[in-house]
């Protein structure tokens, strides 16, 4: 697996609370070293891709008319 931080110090540390169950943030960093990304390019993060339902539905469209969708998807 390739190292993904960059001597950057924001971090954010969670445990669970076991009696309760629950989550919670016992730290929380946000003292970035470097550049964030353009809130208009996340979506282009592998967390937070996402396709609407009319894309869905041209895919599965795409599909059934016989195109090969893996040459024109990155996995």
């Amino acid at each position: 697996m390739p190292e993904t931080r960059c001597g950057c110090s924001a971090m954010m540390e969670i445990r669970l609370d076991a009696p309760g169950s629950c989550w919670f943030i016992s730290y929380f960093s946000d003292g970035h070293n470097h550049l964030l990304l353009d809130p208009r390019l996340t979506g282009l993060l592998c967390g937070l891709r996402f396709m609407s339902e009319a894309d869905i539905g041209h895919m599965i469209n795409m599909k059934k008319g016989g195109l090969v969708l893996d040459r024109y998807i990155e996995h």
